[in-house]
Parts: structure tokens; sequence; C-alpha cells
């Protein structure tokens, strides 16, 4: 249990990190990636912090 409370923490500092570039981004672009990349970091932690575990489906990368 503590290990996923820790991954989820993690994923948690990840998409802070992510949401903050995107806070900095000058290109639209560049800007969406990140806020992409921390909904998705958040997403996980929540997964984590339901069932303990991330499923395959939510590994897979969602198109570039």
């Amino acid at each position: 249990m503590l290990k996923n409370q820790i991954k989820a923490a993690e994923y948690r500092d990840r998409a802070a990190a992510a949401f903050t570039l995107a806070g900095a981004c000058v290109l639209d672009r560049v800007r969406e990636r990140h806020e992409a990349a921390a909904e998705r970091w958040t997403d996980l932690a929540r997964l984590i912090e339901r069932t303990g575990q991330p499923t395959e489906k939510t590994l897979q990368p969602t198109g570039a």
C-alpha cells in the first residue's frame, strides 16, 4: 500500500511539473502537449489510488 501511495505522489508531482511547463509555454501546441501530459499523470495517480495498479490500457500512448 505504501508503495502505491509513493507512486501516486510521484505522478502528482510530475503532473504539477507539466502544468508549470504548460503555463510557461508560448507555443500553443507545446502548451497543449504539456497540459495533456499533466492530465495523464493526474489520471494515473487517481487510478493507482483507487485500484492500486495502472492497467495496460492506461499506459498506452495517446495520439501525437
